[in-house]
């Protein structure tokens, strides 16, 4: 039975899809916000009357309830709350504060200072209650203090010192959070978090689903929050869509990104749009499903690229599909719908991959073959071409398929546009809430520290954390890839030569012991 839907019953189709979406940013935000989940107090000095009421309210999600730290006017003590996170990030900080009813203001407060900590190590940031760091909202009794902390930390404490006067009913802190900036500021029609799950998600409709005995397993402090691991170096965990990812018609283009760390020997391989995909740490294969078709194998063939990838780091990916937009060139050749019977036009050059905005290696001959008689240029820089995008191309029924060995993957996105891969990889890195680390490039060893301030920089730049830096060498490259600075270490503080233009670029640092970490630069000039 068809059901029509009568032109009264639009608006409500109209306001529940806005709803539908206006929820799903709030459910995206909460997932944003990583809360505290630990506390700890003490008081300290002569403090009589002082105390730490309901002291767990402060951790978790609940931004509702709260602890009270009291103390009594005049006294020499002090009262502190620590509240500790589960793991070292080096993000902007939200402490949720309030009182009982008295409006709220900077001279009211300057008796309580805020402190971040690495562990029990101290980051030697304390500071008092000022304008530049107090939010008071519209409620006069609730504020927010907001802290970027320039170096890493897994904890924050509150005190709350003697003689603070007028706050008769007691300090509130009702929460502390930081927010992951992943989700990236871009629509997909898939993605794939991995935190914890392999959900499509939110919304989405092709799950991933393990085939094999190997149970997935999952690791923190990844790109974002969690992601995809391995349990054994000697299996090969493989996860396949529970529908077919189609090629769409008319063919449009497709933009697949994720961030992937793969160790030696270890590999990530992608069945998606009639291709395969094979990703090692020095090299990348690309072949389409179907090699047994009667084109000419020298173009639709396999083919090897090296991979440029920065070893032992998380390293960005992104496959364009379908790529670049072009005037109507024609061809006689048989391969290719005529580029004036597609919309939009397209070159007949659909796979394109690209290593942290870098584009892989090496140019390809297009229609070398004298028989061919064509407008299209002879050579275009591309990575493969895809037969899925010719006529006769089957466009249903491909199957989606990640699996991995010894390689960590996280954030899979899946977009119905074509992105630039510069455009995703300064997303992923160019959070506002963050002004010293900007990037997402990781170290294997998960407890090294490594940041850059300030960032944005006019040309000063400053390298903070626990790392071994006698004996580095300092490397920086613009996102073509061109090296425009190298240096061995001498200071932790140094200028950036006044010949470097303004731009975003990217500064490796290689300890003496090899190990390699990666951070991006804004230079403002």
């Amino acid at each position: 039975m068809k059901t029509s839907l009568l032109p009264d019953q639009y608006p409500i189709r109209v306001s529940l899809s806005v709803l539908f979406f206006f929820l799903m940013s709030i459910w995206y935000s909460a997932q944003n916000k990583k809360y505290a989940n630990i506390e700890n107090h003490q008081i300290s000095g002569i403090c009589l009357g002082c105390s730490v009421e309901n002291s767990q309210h402060a951790t978790g999600n609940n931004e509702n309830d709260y602890s009270t730290l009291k103390i009594g006017i005049g006294v020499l003590g002090k009262v502190e709350q620590t509240l500790i996170f589960p793991q070292t990030v080096t993000k902007k900080l939200i402490i949720g504060i309030g009182s009982d009813h008295i409006p709220l203001s900077v001279s009211l407060l300057n008796g309580i200072t805020v402190e971040t900590m690495n562990g029990t190590i101290s980051n030697n940031d304390s500071r008092a209650i000022n304008g530049n760091i107090l939010k008071i909202g519209t409620e006069a009794s609730k504020a927010m203090i907001e802290l970027s902390p320039a170096q890493g930390y897994d904890r924050v404490k509150i005190s709350l010192n003697g003689g603070l006067l007028n706050l008769s009913g007691g300090l509130r802190i009702y929460y502390a959070y930081y927010e992951e900036q992943c989700t990236i500021p871009f629509t997909p029609i898939h993605h794939y978090s991995l935190n914890g799950n392999t959900l499509d998600m939110p919304g989405g409709n092709i799950n991933l689903i393990r085939v094999g005995s190997h149970e997935e397993a999952y690791s923190n402090n990844m790109i974002c929050e969690q992601g995809f691991t391995y349990s054994s170096p000697d299996s090969t965990y493989v996860f396949k869509a529970s529908d077919f990812l189609n090629v769409p018609s008319p063919r449009s283009p497709r933009t697949v990104s994720f961030w992937a760390r793969i160790e030696q020997g270890g590999s990530v391989s992608l069945t998606l749009y009639g291709e395969k995909i094979k990703i090692t740490s020095d090299s990348i294969v690309i072949k389409p499903v179907n090699e047994n078709h009667n084109f000419d194998k020298r173009i639709f063939g396999r083919m090897f690229r090296k991979n440029p990838a920065t070893a032992g780091a998380f390293n960005f990916y992104v496959i364009n599909f379908n790529n670049d937009p072009t005037p109507p060139y024609t061809t006689n050749s048989n391969f290719y719908q005529p580029n004036d019977k597609t919309f939009p036009p397209y070159y007949p050059v659909d796979l394109k991959i690209s290593v942290n905005s870098q584009s892989l290696p090496g140019s390809f001959n297009f229609f070398n073959n004298g028989n061919i008689l064509s407008t299209y240029p002879t050579t275009i820089y591309t990575t493969h071409w895809a037969p899925y995008y010719t006529q006769g191309a089957d466009l249903i029924n491909n199957e989606f398929i990640i699996s991995l060995k010894t390689s960590q993957i996280d954030e899979f996105f899946i977009f119905d546009r074509k992105f630039y891969p510069e455009e995703l990889f300064k997303a992923y890195s160019s959070s506002p809430t963050n002004n010293s680390v900007t990037t997402k490039t990781a170290s294997i060893n998960e407890n090294k520290i490594f940041t850059i301030s300030p960032n944005p920089t006019s040309g000063q730049i400053t390298l903070n954390g626990n790392i071994p830096l006698a004996g580095s060498e300092i490397s920086i490259r613009n996102t073509s890839g061109t090296e425009v600075y190298h240096s061995l270490f001498r200071s932790k503080t140094f200028e950036l030569p006044v010949s470097i233009p303004g731009g975003v670029y990217m500064l490796t640092l290689q300890t003496q012991d090899k190990k390699i970490y990666t951070r991006k630069i804004i230079l403002n000039r």
